[in-house]
């Protein structure tokens, strides 16, 4: 565009030039020709990037490295067709924070125009797609008006899993075949009781116990045990622990262990909650999972979540949310470890799983290390 205005400015000048010293009607008109017509452009722009409206397709999901196609829909309604128009439309993933552009050039006429373009993403994660920018340009090419839609929609792009043999750990347990529960904490095991005291706003009604009510001539509850053999929790690291130089791939890899695992307790049937801090929402978030629809939402939202150099860590956000941690078994994913779960008692069973591109060292008796590359030869076998 630039250049074009040279041309125009140096032809300006040319005809500028012819007309004073031709003293000729023919002269001047030409000057004005060239002057006035191309000026019109600007009105032209402004007029057609007022009557068009844009909309974006996108499937909701699709694989890593997998090539899926987008639609930006443009529809116009203006007299005069657009010669040229250029959509941007770019692509962040939130979590590998990558960011990428992408260029359609295309003229618009009066009837609706489909601008087909192609996205590949070698990570996982919840992309957004969004329409940034609509350029229309004149027809000399001197002149554009842009639009702004604010048009985003966004892609989960679904991780691998892989092979991985999980054995929950018994801790000391003297019996193996029985069922331990917790000393310190309740549960949600109303089997066994783990203390009786008065009613308080908030406690549910099945949690009555009416003999003891009864009794004492008020209402009592019952606080349901912790059982230690299958009560699990999984941290999913999203602060970046003062590393803002974190790579994409070890990112991806995080969120392939955590989905890994969820989805290795789902096929033995062991119930589970899964948690994650998003910076962006200010909040924790904790998902029940029992099922595979359960999973499945787990993935969509937590591929989505935001990460931010916060200065804090996931079980220091989960303790501040719910105040204490109710599962017996922790693993927390993460790609720095900072010996947050030294935190927590002996009483817990207690996972770290570290991915980074260092590849640091694990040191408690269930704790694993890995880096992007070796990952799945590392974590083939484990006990959480």
């Amino acid at each position: 565009m630039k250049k074009r205005r040279i041309i125009w400015g140096c032809l300006l000048v040319l005809f500028a030039v012819n007309a004073v010293f031709s003293y000729s009607a023919a002269g001047l008109y030409l000057f004005l020709g060239i002057l006035l017509i191309p000026l019109m452009g600007i009105l032209l722009t402004a007029a057609c990037i007022k009557g068009l409206d844009v909309s974006l397709e996108l499937p909701k999901s699709c694989g890593k490295r997998q090539c899926v196609e987008g639609h930006v829909c443009i529809n116009t309604r203006n007299v005069v067709p657009v010669l040229r128009g250029e959509v941007n439309v770019t692509s962040y993933n939130r979590l590998t924070m990558e960011r990428k552009t992408v260029s359609v050039v295309s003229g618009f006429t009066k009837k609706p125009k489909t601008l087909a373009f192609s996205f590949e993403s070698r990570h996982c994660g919840g992309v957004e797609i969004g329409v940034n920018t609509v350029e229309i340009f004149d027809p000399f090419g001197l002149w554009k008006k842009t639009l702004r839609p604010s048009l985003t929609s966004v892609i989960t792009v679904l991780p691998d899993t892989f092979d991985v043999h999980l054995q929950l750990a018994h801790g000391n347990l003297p019996n193996q075949d029985s069922v331990e529960y917790a000393q310190g904490r309740t549960g949600n095991d109303l089997s066994e009781i783990f203390a009786i005291r008065e009613y308080q706003e908030g406690d549910s009604i099945r949690n009555i116990h009416w003999k003891l009510s009864g009794k004492y001539d008020d209402l009592m509850v019952k606080l349901a045990s912790l059982p230690l053999e299958n009560s699990m929790l999984l941290l999913l690291e999203t602060d970046m622990q003062g590393e803002e130089d974190v790579q994409p791939d070890a990112f991806d890899v995080l969120a392939e262990i955590y989905m890994t695992v969820s989805q290795n307790l789902i096929d033995n049937e062991i119930s589970h909650k899964a948690g994650w801090y998003d910076h962006e929402m200010q909040r924790m978030f904790l998902f029940e999972v029992n099922e595979e629809a359960d999973l499945h939402g787990m993935m969509v939202k937590s591929l989505s979540a935001s990460r931010k150099a916060a200065g804090s860590n996931a079980l220091a956000r989960y303790l501040e949310e719910f105040g204490q941690v109710e599962q017996a078994h922790v693993v927390y994913i993460t790609h720095k470890d900072q010996g947050y779960l030294d935190e927590l008692s002996d009483e817990f069973i207690k996972t770290t799983i570290v991915c980074s591109q260092q590849g640091d060292q694990a040191t408690g008796p269930y704790d694993y290390s890995c880096t992007p590359e070796d990952y799945v030869v590392q974590l083939q076998s484990m006990i959480i």
